[in-house]
């Protein structure tokens, strides 16, 4: 392949490459213009905050360390986004800013459940890992109570087979989540959910996994079909033992 044409001169290939490669460093430069616009210069009049679920409009501006009417450049927004990185409970944020109107968009941290032990309460997340050792922000999540001895590496084989199967929750049956209020787990093995409306108990063995979600599902779904309000619910063996209450 044949990258100069033929008969040119030293002096006329040297001009040819130079102006191919500024034409190429210039459609580069437009290019990345593009894709990453600068940052222009004006003051924050007003902000636009999408993805939270924990954190305020006010709060944000605190951690961020920004406050309306401020002066905004690329330099700042840069400085206020890696504050924001920094806290345990935000994966990511992007932003956008147009001279008067700063468009935030949070990744917040995945909450589990909220841990409480004879040490403390915990915020836990995905991992799972310890987002809070100071007050839980974790809202919509059940409480978690133990009476099993634990360090707080949660590397203790209760607590990380719950981890594990509440995970799969998540993931799966995001909907259930939010209708379990507590569950325990204690020294003889099991747990022991509490729907958030008082009346139903459900026993499921100690690490339920894949088949246990899926189980506690299809079990939710029978007592909201049959109108079951109040009573026990035991998934711990093969077959599923409903008793409904009064």
């Amino acid at each position: 392949m044949k990258i100069f044409p033929e008969n040119m001169e030293r002096r006329e290939r040297d001009l040819y490459l130079f102006f191919s490669l500024s034409s190429a460093a210039f459609l580069i430069a437009g290019i990345l213009l593009l894709l990453y616009p600068p940052v222009p210069e004006g003051k924050i009049e007003s902000l636009e905050l999408e993805g939270n679920r924990l954190f305020s409009h006010e709060e944000v501006l605190e951690l961020a360390e920004l406050r309306l009417g401020q002066d905004m450049d690329g330099d700042l927004l840069e400085q206020a986004l890696n504050r924001l990185k920094s806290h345990p409970y935000i994966r990511g944020v992007d932003a956008n800013f147009d001279g008067e109107k700063l468009s935030l968009e949070l990744d917040e941290a995945r909450c589990l459940a909220i841990l409480e032990t004879s040490k403390g309460v915990f915020d836990i997340g995905s991992g799972p890992v310890i987002l809070s050792r100071e007050f839980p922000r974790c809202r919509g999540v059940p409480l978690l109570r133990t009476d099993v001895p634990t360090d707080l590496s949660l590397s203790q084989p209760r607590l990380r087979g719950f981890f594990q199967f509440w995970s799969f929750v998540n993931e799966h049956y995001p909907e259930l989540v939010g209708r379990i209020s507590e569950v325990r787990v204690t020294r003889s093995g099991g747990l022991t959910l509490y729907s958030r409306e008082p009346g139903v108990r459900i026993e499921l063995p100690e690490s339920p996994g894949p088949a246990g979600a899926t189980r506690l599902y299809a079990t939710v779904g029978f007592l909201e079909d049959q109108n079951i309000r109040r009573g026990l619910v035991d998934l711990r063996g093969s077959d599923a033992l409903v008793l409904p209450g009064k």
